[in-house]
């Protein structure tokens, strides 16, 4: 996932709506208050980068999922509780089912779709 989609993603699921990229690939959306209802317009916090915006998205983590989120970060690393921001965001998503891993497309595919031997120099 790019650095985008990772931010977009989390601040969907914690409840932004009308995610936008804008100038300066800032992205921008209306973010929820506790009554469920939208805010203005704000930038969407760097979740893959700021550890204070992921400590956030995980308040809304059950008992069950935050179970989960550690294993994730455990096979990560050997001490979760030093993990990057970065790792913290890839381990929300795997956790809550959003994570999604780049697909490699290879123009070197068989007819039978087997991927090619070939080596190009």
């Amino acid at each position: 996932m790019t650095l985008e989609q990772i931010d977009i993603a989390i601040a969907e699921h914690l409840g932004w709506s009308d995610i936008k990229v804008g100038e300066g690939a800032r992205i921008w959306g209306n973010r929820p208050n506790s009554a469920g209802q939208d805010y203005r317009k704000a930038a969407v916090p760097q979740f893959h980068a700021k550890l204070d915006d992921m400590h956030y998205a995980e308040t809304v983590l059950t008992y069950e999922q935050f179970d989960e989120y550690y294993i994730q970060l455990s096979t990560k690393m050997v001490r979760p509780f030093h993990s990057t921001a970065a790792q913290r965001s890839e381990a929300f998503l795997r956790t809550i089912g959003k994570w999604q891993d780049e697909i490699m497309e290879d123009d070197n595919e068989n007819e039978t779709g087997q991927l090619s031997t070939h080596v190009s120099v």
